[in-house]
């Protein structure tokens, strides 16, 4: 842990650069080293879909001047099957399934303070721009995910084209022992893809509910170590990934998102990694935005699933 001297001294180093015109991209760098390090460690959306920076590696398309990544698909072919003596194989032509990750700009909201004002902070003054500026970009692409699942799943029991089978399912009992098996085991593995569940995304009200589960259902000494430590951060139901969001706004109450591996997922590309900008367009007064570029496609639709529990 850093003293308050040593802070003060950070801080006033750190204002110093933005004074200085020839220092002020220095200063920025060193905000977007801040700021993609809690990006890491808040966001949920890249730690379900991992992103790819791809630099000028990039494909061009006759139908958008925008930059464009192409990846393709696992190609299908039949099943084998049993023939008789002097019977020649069945022909099938292999054609390549493709598709397209086209990015997507995300702005934050333009952050002004007064370098004086800043001076007056007891801690670090880039703490300023995680909490009120990357917290704001990481929500929007956070929600534009959630958002494109919510539109590929339609709505609970509707059974999806693509799957014959309704991927977005209520299931009743609450957030019990059994309702989450059922979640995690039977919604994605029913469809004909049999895509297991890798990673699920809840919010902390409803990952509460497990802690209130009995000895007969938790197992062991289990229902011990939840009602004693929480078992927050060492849980990991049937051997699954986790992700306990605070953002209830996007994940509702009794909601479970599903996410098979990334392998079967779709691509995410960073275009532009998050960069930090500064103004100082009125004398003492600066302006601090983030923005990023980024792209994702969900190229399989039977990765993905949704769960609301019901009231036992």
């Amino acid at each position: 842990m850093a003293t308050q001297a040593q802070i003060q001294l950070q801080n006033s180093n750190y204002l110093d650069m933005l004074d200085d015109p020839g220092m002020q991209k220095q200063a920025a760098d060193e905000g977007g080293d801040y700021i993609r390090l809690k990006l890491r460690e808040e966001g949920f959306s890249s730690k379900i879909l991992e992103e790819e920076e791809v630099g000028n590696d990039l494909d061009i398309q006759l139908w958008t001047d925008k930059p464009v990544k192409i990846y393709q698909k696992e190609t299908d072919v039949p099943m084998s099957v049993v023939v008789g003596y002097g019977q020649q194989p069945i022909n099938f032509y292999i054609r390549s399934s493709r598709f397209a990750v086209t990015p997507t700009t995300i702005m934050s909201p333009k952050v002004q303070k007064h370098k004086y004002e800043l001076r007056t902070y007891k801690f670090d003054v880039r703490q300023v721009f995680a909490d009120n500026i990357v917290k704001d970009l990481q929500a929007a692409q956070d929600k534009a995910l959630l958002t494109a699942v919510n539109t590929i799943l339609v709505s609970a029991g509707t059974a999806l084209p693509g799957s014959g089978v309704a991927q977005w399912q209520n299931i009743s009992g609450g957030f019990s022992r059994s309702a989450v098996v059922t979640a995690c085991r039977q919604v994605l593995q029913a469809t004909p893809y049999n895509i297991p569940v890798e990673t699920n995304v809840i919010n902390n009200i409803t990952w509460a509910e497990h802690l209130k589960w009995q000895r007969e259902e938790a197992g062991g000494d289990y229902s011990e170590k939840l009602l004693m430590k929480g078992a927050w951060a060492t849980s990991k139901l049937l051997d699954e990934n986790w992700l306990v969001t605070i953002k209830r706004q996007l994940v509702a109450n009794s909601t479970q998102y599903l996410f098979g591996p990334q392998k079967f997922l779709g691509k995410s590309v960073l275009f532009t990694p998050p960069t930090m900008y500064v103004e100082n367009k009125v004398p003492g007064v600066y302006s601090f935005f983030c923005m990023k570029e980024v792209g994702t496609t969900l190229a399989h639709t039977g990765a993905l699933g949704k769960v609301t529990y019901l009231a036992a």
